[in-house]
């Protein structure tokens, strides 16, 4: 059997990264340390080091920057959470910025879990009239720790930051994620590239019509979209429009690729959106239950017209909405 430090570089290469995929930067370190060879070969591969994770009241800067220097030109993960920002709100965010923001063109993911509005509207912004074509992935989400209601409104420190605009230079964004109940709806991204678009719960004022020709838009721009989840804010009051929705037709639209459509809304709404649409690959309405109920009527017009085939299974409601 040949010793380990006989393998060729590529075959340790493999080693290493199924191992780090398991541990993390943790395993990186430790691999490092083991013998001048395992290091030599550890520090020529930077896909190791690419991730900057700012998670902790007091961060250590001297590690992320030497993890920024061994990167290399490797695509940077970027992760920020809110403790980094408990003890020293300001300062931590400048020296954030002035340590990622030189390199913005490398950067693959940004993920933001309960970032003070305020800053991830400054970190936002570094998107703004720039080109980043490496960014493929963006999320802001809530993390467990608080348990909010989804559709209690919550107070914005900067009410007339416009978002729009944000993500015109990132044209091969493929996942947005903003799963906080601070969701901007204006802040769709171009759609041509996107494959996830998961936007709320948010507050979403708006009629039940303009909700519907939301949805649409989003359908008939983005060709390759796999994963659409869209809510519909609890404020929206339809009551008054039902019937006029119930009764609403609009012409098909076939979607190729959506394989998941998730719209937690009124029963009478998703019913609408889904007689309206094919969806050849469609395979759930998303969880938990309520949030796929169909109507009786809904499932006989997807019956007779075979428009998503691939639907794995329905929740068919009465005539009551709840």
């Amino acid at each position: 059997m040949s010793h380990i430090n006989a393998l060729p570089f590529d075959v340790f290469q493999l080693i290493i990264t199924s191992c780090w995929e398991e541990k993390g930067e943790s395993f990186a370190r430790a691999a490092s340390h083991v013998c001048r060879l395992w290091r030599r070969h550890v520090l020529d591969m930077p896909l190791l080091w690419n991730r900057l994770e700012f998670t902790r009241d007091t961060p250590q800067w001297d590690k992320l920057e030497v993890n920024l220097e061994r990167s290399g030109q490797a695509p940077l993960d970027i992760i920020v959470k809110e403790e980094v920002f408990l003890k020293s709100g300001m300062p931590h965010l400048r020296r954030i910025m002035r340590m990622v923001v030189p390199h913005i063109e490398r950067w693959r993911s940004l993920r933001m879990v309960d970032v003070p509005h305020k800053i991830r509207r400054v970190l936002l912004d570094q998107l703004r009239g720039k080109c980043v074509p490496c960014l493929h992935r963006v999320e802001v989400v809530q993390g467990k720790k608080y348990d909010r209601t989804w559709g209690r409104r919550i107070k914005s420190t900067s009410r007339h930051w416009d978002p729009r605009g944000v993500f015109a230079g990132v044209s091969n964004l493929r996942h947005l994620e903003w799963t906080n109940p601070e969701a901007e709806y204006r802040l769709l991204p171009p759609f041509q590239n996107l494959l996830t678009l998961k936007i709320g719960p948010g507050t979403l004022d708006t009629q039940a019509e303009q909700f519907i020709q939301l949805v649409f838009r989003i359908i008939s721009a983005s060709p390759a979209l796999q994963v659409l989840s869209l809510f519909l804010g609890p404020d929206s009051d339809y009551e008054n429009e039902r019937e006029d929705v119930e009764h609403s037709n609009r012409p098909p639209v076939t979607h190729s690729f959506l394989q998941l459509l998730h719209i937690p809304a009124r029963t009478s709404v998703r019913d609408v959106i889904l007689r309206s649409l094919i969806l050849p690959k469609l395979r759930s309405l998303g969880e938990p239950i309520v949030d796929a109920e169909i109507t009786t009527l809904c499932c006989k017009a997807l019956v007779q017209s075979n428009s998503a085939p691939g639907l794995r299974g329905v929740v068919i409601t009465g005539s009551r909405d709840r």
